[in-house]
């Protein structure tokens, strides 16, 4: 495997190299087909940037965090490229069970019309709605890939426009979620493409 680790505004000592080193394994378990591995470690103001390429056979994945502190973001980093192997993998592992599916269902037919038998269709099976069974977790959204977890209860922080903007820059998430002191809404400080943020306000229903 070809590992590249460079430094932008970052000197690569042998302390953070061997801080990395240490955690591709956490990566390299999920497949012996790495091909390359490019590391870029920048520094933004008071912000460490960590971003990452993945090559390995048909998979290319690519990630980025940001942090204040460097190895924090390097954590993160391992932490969010593991969460895309997972998924990555388990799609392709899923796609090819149902390519072999269909190969063996042609198979059975050109076996059948040789031999001249008939079979009898297999019913469908019809999978019931997790709505009906009450919302069973986690919930599987089969046509997006994607599965919905049980809910957290959280307890939503009240905090200023400005505070809020600081903890979401702060932070590798997409969103935080507060409440407002200057009205009772519910706000959303959320993560533009742009890298700007946007804001939600919800109102909460009159009792």
């Amino acid at each position: 495997m070809s590992t590249n680790i460079k430094g932008r505004n970052v000197e690569i000592t042998d302390e953070i190299r061997a801080y990395i080193e240490k955690k591709l394994p956490r990566i390299e378990k999920y497949t012996d087909r790495i091909q390359s591995l490019n590391i870029v470690l920048k520094k933004d103001g008071y912000q460490h940037r960590a971003d990452m390429r993945l090559k390995a056979g048909p998979l290319d994945i690519t990630a980025e965090t940001c942090d204040h502190d460097l190895m924090k973001a390097v954590d993160m980093l391992v932490d969010k490229i593991e969460r895309l192997l997972i998924k990555k993998a388990d799609k392709l592992w899923r796609g090819r069970k149902h390519k072999a599916g269909k190969q063996q269902a042609k198979l059975r037919a050109l076996q059948e019309a040789e031999s001249g038998e008939t079979r009898e269709p297999e019913p469908v099976k019809s999978k019931v709605s997790a709505r009906s069974k009450g919302h069973r977790f986690p919930l599987d959204i089969e046509k997006l890939d994607v599965k919905i977890f049980p809910p957290e209860q959280v307890t939503l922080a009240r905090m200023s426009l400005d505070e809020a903007a600081e903890v979401l820059y702060f932070k590798d998430e997409n969103f935080v979620c507060f409440l407002g002191d200057d009205n009772p809404w519910i706000k959303i400080l959320y993560r533009r493409k742009d890298g700007h943020f946007g804001l939600h306000e919800i109102a909460l229903p009159a009792e």
